[in-house]
Formats: structure tokens, C-alpha cells, sequence
């Protein structure tokens, strides 16, 4: 069993499709996303965006018999809070198909009511269905159809050219697309969502480390429908960090259904890769249970956050982010960042750095700097603090970060309710790190370069503890200031009270 580093397949037809479909997109009226249901967010290609462009979109979420119920609610709730119309429906059994066409309509009341007016009652509905391979596109234009107009295999890739079909007694005109898949996954996890659904080829991936990876999260989500369905014990599977991280449990339970099964070659061992083939078989066909392995809680956030972004995207081009960390404590430069992201990217778990952990952060830091389109980090010093005052030193941090940019962007959007004297238009957000993902990058490489900073002086100052509290006023740190003195790295005006009571109190 090998470890996968990232699963890829991009078939060169898929090229073709991306191109054809730019060209098609002006003969449409609306654009229909169809998504898997056990995966919603890893399913939704993030390259859509730029190709849908604004032209209306309705998300179905496919599969959903085979999805948690209660999680496929919260994504339809989800949806309709952002404003994004969607239906769950489901095309072995037929669920919520004959929701689609009022649902269509009610996506397109208004440029029915303009055709009404010009007289155009007979025009058909012209829409384009897209998505990534397997998600069940062809089964539910059969659905639609009441017959069997496409062809339907449970496998990727079936589907590889353009198709026009007249649905609903002529009410819609459908414009069928291939999967399409994008270049690269960034993120790992998404690729192996992908992989465990059949949305990528079993035969670019290796099936046993795959299932392994797929028991470890269904043990995690679900482990009463994997003792129901295999009838195994659940007891002393490895479950320390790294064993875990490793899928060490996942893959001793493979061997247990393995076992369990039979599946045994020459001298008994346990054949693990038709076991591991078992299982993903048992998975896509909804055997082992019902599972969605995403919920929106968990990817939502850092969604909203980058939808917060896109009317500024629209509106100015290039946006840029700006956030400062280290205005409160006593000692130590005042930090900023700025950071440029491209309108279509989305990283997962970036929010305000406040919110996250500092292993996090660090994580997060790493690949927020390679997926930048532009970024800087800048400081004020703890003399411009004391000279300027905190306010003013955090502007001029704020300042030198984004006119250290490579990138001049044309709108800066500012955490907070003050703006610093930019060469550029810039906009106040308050709340702004919980808000845009742009200023919530920023406030994670700020936070997390001023932690390391204060980490060095630390090292230079080692009687002050910096590591342990980053130089703000707790009670170790005032402890640490009684027994030696201020530093040349305190701020001395933050100071100005302890340094009074502590002349008054010499003098007495």
C-alpha cells in the first residue's frame, strides 16, 4: 500500500470541453451545476465560476439517496442563505426530478415575463448541464426524458461530446456537456474525495491505500454502519495522531473485512487489494450506507468569506487584503500584511487568525503565500510606536505592506474603521477578518509573523518568556518585567503607568 501524494487525471478531452463550452455559454439561458450529494463541495469545480460566468446557475445536488438526509439539508440551507438556488434529487429513484422544472422557471421568472411580453410565449428554455465526471449527468437527462437518450455507465469519462436535447415537450432545450474535471487538485483531500466517489479512475490511484483512506473517514463520520455492514469489531484499532494521519486504522480494517470475507491468497495472507476493491464498490453503489463526507460547516465559512470578495472582484479587478497583528502588547514592532488572492480561489479553513489555532495558522500561512497572486509582509518599530503612538504605527505597517506588493491592486480593503494613507482607492471593513477571505489571509500571515518574530526575541531576551505570552500584559509577563526592567524592545508608552507606580513605589 503507497501513500498518494495527489490524485490527478485530466483526459485531454476535458481540455476540449472547457473550450467548447466557453463558446457555447452565449446560446443559453441558464446553466445547471449538477454536484454529488455525498461530496457537494470537492464535486463543485472551481474553474465553473469563471466559465458560468453571470449567467443564472441552479445546483442540483445528485445522489442524495445516498447522501446523509440531514446533511444534504443543511447544504440546501446553506445555499439558500448565499442566495444560490438548488435541489437535491436523486435519478434511480426518480426523487425531486419533477421539481426541476418549476424550479427552472422560478430561476428564470423574469426573463420568461420579459419573452411574455415580447410575445415569444413558444421559445424554448435553452440550459447547459455541466459538472465533473460520474456525478450522474446523463441519468438525470434520461429522467427528465422518460427515456433513455444518453448513455449511462458508472464509470468517468462516458459522456465526450457536445449533445442538444429537446426535453418537457419541448419546453427545454438542453445542451449536454462532458465531465469536466480542472488541471489541479491544490488540495488533497479534494482529490481523494473525487477518488473514493469514482469521479477520477480507480487505475491513477492505488485502490488499497484509497480505501483505507475511505474506512478511516467513514470510522471517524459513521463507525455504526461499518460494524452494520461487515459485522466486525471496532476495538483496538490504532488511534494516536499519527497512526491516524496515516490511516494505520483504516487499513487494519481492511484487512479485518478482508478477513471477514475470505478474500485470502496463497498461505492465507489476506488479499487486501480485492478487499479494497469491495469496499469502494460497496461505497459508490450506497451499500455500506448513506454518507456525505462534507458538510458545510466544515467548508461553508471559508466559502462565505470568498463570496463576501466577489462584488469587489467584479467591481475594481484587483483586490488586495490588509489586516495588522500585535497593536495590543508591550513590547515588540507592530506587524501588517497584504495579500492579493485571484478572484477564483478558495482556501479552505482561512477566517480571522483570532478563531484559529497556531498550528493552523502555520499550515495555512504556507499555503496562503504560495496561492497569492502577490503578498507582503511589513513591521513598524517599537521606536515609530513610541514616537507616532500605536494607531499611527499600525497605519504606516499597513502602508509599507501594500506598497510592498509586486501586484498594484485597485481596491484595498482595510480591517477595522480607520484607513492608512494609500496611493490606491481602499475601503474600511469592520469586522473585515471575519468577513473577506482577502483580509482574513492577511490577518493570518500578520499574526503569524509576528508570532515567529517574538518567538526570535525570545531567543534574545530569554528572561522575558516572549514565546510563551508574544509580549502582551499578562501576569507572567508583568512577573518577568518586576525582576528585570524594561528592554529596548517594551514600548515605553505603553508603559507609562507601571513605569510611574514603579518610581513611586521605589520612592517611598
Amino acid at each position: 500500500m503507497s501513500e498518494i501524494t495527489n490524485v490527478q487525471w485530466f483526459p485531454g478531452h476535458m481540455a476540449k470541453t472547457r473550450r467548447i463550452m466557453q463558446s457555447n455559454m452565449k446560446l443559453v439561458d441558464a446553466v445547471i451545476e449538477m454536484t454529488d450529494a455525498r461530496i457537494p463541495y470537492s464535486s463543485r469545480n472551481p474553474e465553473m465560476d469563471k466559465l458560468v460566468g453571470a449567467k443564472p446557475r441552479l445546483i442540483i445536488l445528485n445522489k442524495c439517496d445516498s447522501a446523509d438526509e440531514s446533511v444534504t439539508s443543511e447544504w440546501l440551507d446553506y445555499y439558500r442563505k448565499i442566495g444560490v438556488p438548488a435541489l437535491a434529487t436523486d435519478c434511480r429513484s426518480g426523487k425531486n426530478v419533477n421539481k426541476f422544472l418549476p424550479k427552472l422557471k422560478e430561476l428564470l421568472k423574469e426573463q420568461l415575463q420579459r419573452w411574455n411580453d415580447k410575445g415569444m410565449t413558444g421559445r424554448p428554455i435553452r440550459i447547459m448541464i455541466v459538472g465533473i465526471p460520474n456525478v450522474g449527468k446523463s441519468s438525470f437527462i434520461n429522467r427528465l426524458a422518460g427515456a433513455k437518450l444518453t448513455k449511462v455507465e458508472d464509470r468517468p469519462g462516458v459522456t465526450r461530446g457536445k449533445q442538444w436535447i429537446s426535453l418537457q415537450n419541448g419546453e427545454i432545450e438542453l445542451l449536454d456537456m462532458p465531465g469536466v474535471l480542472w488541471h489541479k487538485f491544490e488540495d488533497k483531500q479534494v482529490g481523494e474525495h473525487l477518488a473514493f466517489t469514482g469521479a477520477v479512475k480507480d487505475n491513477v490511484v492505488d485502490i488499497e491505500y484509497l480505501s483505507s483512506r475511505l474506512l478511516q473517514l467513514l470510522l471517524d463520520k459513521y463507525p455504526q454502519q461499518i460494524t452494520d455492514r461487515y459485522g466486525i469489531s471496532l476495538e483496538d484499532l490504532p488511534d494516536d495522531e499519527e497512526q491516524m494521519s496515516d490511516c494505520m486504522a483504516g487499513y487494519e480494517l481492511l484487512t479485518r473485512i478482508g478477513k471477514k470475507r475470505g478474500f485470502l491468497i496463497l498461505g492465507g495472507e489476506i488479499n487486501t487489494e480485492r478487499a479494497a476493491a469491495a469496499v469502494l464498490d460497496e461505497f459508490r453503489g450506497g451499500k455500506i450506507g448513506r454518507f456525505t463526507l462534507e458538510k458545510p460547516s466544515e467548508q461553508g465559512e471559508s466559502m462565505e468569506l470568498h463570496d463576501f470578495d466577489i462584488e469587489f472582484f467584479e467591481k475594481y479587478g484587483v483586490v488586495c487584503g490588509v489586516d495588522e497583528a500585535g497593536r495590543g502588547p508591550l513590547a515588540g514592532d507592530v506587524y501588517a500584511a497584504a495579500v492579493i488572492l485571484d478572484k477564483d480561489t478558495v482556501i479552505e479553513g482561512v477566517n480571522d487568525s483570532k478563531k484559529l489555532s497556531e498550528k493552523k495558522r502555520e499550515q495555512l500561512f504556507d499555503e496562503i503565500c504560495q496561492k497569492a497572486v502577490s503578498w507582503c509582509v511589513a513591521t513598524a518599530s517599537v521606536e515609530e510606536i513610541d514616537r507616532l503612538n500605536i494607531l499611527q504605527a499600525a497605519m504606516l505597517a499597513m502602508k509599507r505592506a501594500v506598497s510592498g506588493l509586486k501586484v498594484t491592486p485597485n481596491i484595498v480593503l482595510v480591517d477595522g474603521n480607520k484607513l492608512p494613507d494609500l496611493d490606491v482607492s481602499a475601503q474600511c471593513v469592520i469586522q473585515g477578518d471575519a468577513k473577506s477571505q482577502s483580509i482574513a489571509a492577511a490577518s493570518i500571515l500578520a499574526k503569524v509573523s509576528r508570532d515567529r518574530y517574538m518567538k526570535q526575541l525570545a531567543v534574545k531576551y530569554p528572561d522575558y518568556e516572549f514565546e510563551k505570552h508574544k509580549g502582551y500584559g499578562t501576569k507572567l509577563h508583568y512577573e518577568m518585567l518586576d525582576k528585570h526592567g524594561v528592554s529596548d524592545v517594551h514600548r515605553k508608552s505603553f508603559l507609562k503607568k507601571y513605569l510611574k507606580a514603579k518610581k513611586e513605589e521605589e520612592q517611598k
